[in-house]
């Protein structure tokens, strides 16, 4: 013979890990640390594509400074042709110094068509950064002194500016989350202790199930060990050690990097400025130069050789000036990622920090 019977019950239970030699805690903050170095590596990059913007913006303004040296020049070549012409026609010159003349002027124009697809391409790559479709991009303004001057770079930049570079950030941070694996691994040989409870009401008649006499309460504690198999997780704790490291050597290769990059665009730095100061006496002298010999070769003092090298000079003086200065500001692009922006309050905030300590 069967007999039925139903049982209604009403109960919650709970189980808790007692984090009793920091495994979950270690764990928890190592994942913290991964996460804040994975948000400064997308820094790293939004800082290199900032860069990459304002690079490309810079060799759009030489490649306009450029352009409008060869428009220069073809407009001296063309009255240098004119002069020749009516010397020539007046018999104070042969033929060879108009076709001489011509020869620059062609070769002037053909430079000129070069600089043009240059610079199309430049304001292609800069519609394209800028996420517009090549080509539909805004006029920038034309050449490099419409560009914002450069202030001067101070003396005595603290190293602690580095601090502010996602990519040392991000190093660090790995550093710490390894160092927290550690801990990890070493936590894992020890036990867990465990805590379960319910608690709840249990009876034959549905009615009783809410009756403070039907309640019905359970706790177990279980305690885990680890079985050890082959020294599996002594090899885990050397692991961890060995990647923590590994995350040593590559932060310490990061800072180092950092600073060699900083030193290196101070010296290109301060060696540009010489340099231009030496080109800005050189293009001086070449004006005066060219100033000089047209006038002599007006008069039929100078031979148009004389004449055309002195243009040369002048034009390739000129060129290489624009080209040193959109040097200068590449140089400083590469001075503000290497310090990790710039060094104005930032500076100031690290000096203060310095006194009261």
């Amino acid at each position: 013979m069967t007999s039925l019977s139903t049982t209604y019950s009403q109960q919650i239970s709970i189980s808790y890990i007692v984090d009793l030699f920091g495994r979950l805690r270690r764990s928890e903050r190592a994942a913290a640390r991964d996460l804040l170095a994975t948000e400064a590596d997308a820094r790293t990059l939004a800082h290199a594509i900032v860069a990459q913007v304002v690079q490309t913006r810079v060799q759009v303004a030489v490649q306009q400074r450029l352009l409008r040296i060869a428009d220069a020049t073809l407009a001296s070549w063309e009255r240098s042709l004119e002069v020749t012409q009516q010397r020539y026609e007046g018999g104070l010159v042969g033929p060879l110094d108009v076709k001489m003349i011509k020869q620059n002027l062609e070769g002037a124009k053909a430079q000129r068509i070069a600089i043009e697809q240059t610079l199309a391409l430049a304001r292609n790559a800069l519609d394209v950064l800028c996420g517009q479709r090549p080509g539909r991009g805004e006029a920038a303004p034309e050449g490099l002194p419409d560009m914002p001057p450069l202030t001067p770079v101070p003396a005595g930049l603290p190293a602690a500016l580095l601090d502010r570079r996602p990519d040392v950030q991000a190093s660090e941070l790995r550093l710490a989350a390894a160092t927290e694996r550690v801990g990890v691994s070493i936590a894992q040989m020890y036990p867990d202790l465990s805590l379960t409870g319910s608690a709840g009401f249990m009876s034959d008649q549905m009615k009783d199930v809410v009756n403070t006499d039907f309640s019905t309460y359970s706790a177990v504690m279980g305690l885990a060990a680890p079985i050890f198999k082959g020294g599996q997780l002594r090899a885990a704790v050397r692991a961890a050690k060995a990647a923590t490291e590994e995350a040593a050597q590559r932060y310490a290769g990061t800072v180092l990097t950092a600073l060699r990059e900083v030193e290196d665009s101070l010296v290109k730095h301060q060696m540009l400025l010489r340099q231009i100061e030496q080109i800005e006496r050189r293009l001086q002298l070449a004006k005066e130069s060219e100033r000089m010999a047209d006038d002599r070769y007006r008069q039929g003092a100078e031979p148009i050789l004389v004449l055309l090298e002195t243009q040369r000079a002048l034009r390739l003086t000129e060129n290489e000036l624009a080209l040193a200065q959109g040097q200068l500001w590449l140089t400083r692009i590469e001075l503000h990622l290497a310090l990790g922006g710039d060094w104005g309050i930032e500076r100031k905030q690290v000096e203060a920090r310095g006194k009261r300590k």
